[in-house]
């Protein structure tokens, strides 16, 4: 997206529901900041840097160099999106029903469907507000985004535990070793698979509550 459809993105998702209260807490005059979401004007460095603190994001954020975030013009991605979104799961489960992308009518600011019910062979036309789909098209790309990150973050802990369950096994083998290195041996053990545990828990309870995090926070 463009630095003015990132800059009204975040402004929004903060909570400034007007351009006039933005410019209010920046302290600059209304049509200066109207100039940045709606002129493609871009502020100076010092004030890009307020406008990222006060929003809680980054420059880098602002200016597109690191959002993935679907903007309302963005009508050829979005439509790839949701093709692919739809050609996949279609493809992979076997639904009564399908639903397929129609039109994008900009002058009404809806994103036309055609919903099929395929055991009774009846057509519907769904209109959705384009807002309200591109809102949950970004909310559950950072909902995965984040999800993965912690995929990998628990794969890789839950493995780094069993390689020390492993070692304490090893070493529990050896015919050596004393009663009193086995008890010390057996305690570590015991520790490692309760904190295993322990890591599950959090992971599974992460799983359960991520998409309704983000859907309740809309935060990265």
């Amino acid at each position: 997206m463009s630095f003015q459809e990132n800059l009204k993105y975040y402004r929004e998702k903060s909570g400034y529901r007007t351009a006039k209260d933005f410019a209010d807490v920046l302290n600059i005059p209304y049509t200066s900041y109207v100039a940045y979401e709606n002129k493609g004007r871009e502020p100076k460095y010092e004030m890009l840097c307020k406008i990222a603190d006060l929003l809680n994001v980054s420059t880098d954020d602002l200016l597109g160099r690191t959002s993935n975030i679907i903007g309302n013009k963005d009508d050829m991605l979005i439509r790839k999106i949701i093709k692919d979104i739809f050609d996949d799961c279609f493809a992979k489960n076997d639904f009564s029903f399908k639903i397929t992308l129609v039109d994008i009518k900009n002058d009404m600011d809806i994103i036309v469907f055609n919903l099929v019910d395929l055991e009774n062979n009846i057509n519907y036309k769904i209109n959705l507000a384009k807002d309200f789909v591109i809102y949950n098209i970004n909310i559950s790309e950072k909902a995965a985004k984040y999800q993965k990150k912690y995929d990998i973050f628990y794969s890789l802990l839950g493995l780094s535990i069993d390689t020390l369950v492993e070692e304490v096994n090893g070493l529990l083998d050896d015919e050596n070793i004393s009663n009193k290195e086995i008890k010390n041996l057996l305690a570590k053990k015991e520790k490692y698979i309760k904190y295993q545990q322990a890591v599950m828990k959090k992971a599974t309870k992460f799983y359960n509550t991520s998409f309704a995090y983000y859907n309740n926070n809309d935060e990265m």
